[in-house]
């Protein structure tokens, strides 16, 4: 879905190279930094300004994604 919505012109995508070399090969996408370049390991969680972090599904998801970025390898 992400990449989806970055093709429909919807913001940016972060995602390994390898899932949209097609894309950038024909000019779908293209990359902001250089191939090999390295970029921060920081992420931020944004949310709609209507949703707040209290909302318990909101919570729920900001709780997982927190302890996914704490564990070495995620759960994958």
């Amino acid at each position: 879905m992400l990449i989806e919505a970055a093709l429909s012109g919807l913001g940016v995508a972060l995602v390994p190279r390898l899932y949209v070399e097609a894309e950038l090969a024909d000019g779908r996408l293209i990359a902001p930094w250089p191939e090999g370049t390295s970029i921060s390991k920081t992420f931020c969680l944004v949310l709609p300004e209507p949703i707040k972090l209290s909302d318990s599904p909101v919570q729920t998801f900001a709780d997982w994604i927190l302890n996914e970025a704490r564990s070495p390898n995620g759960t994958r």
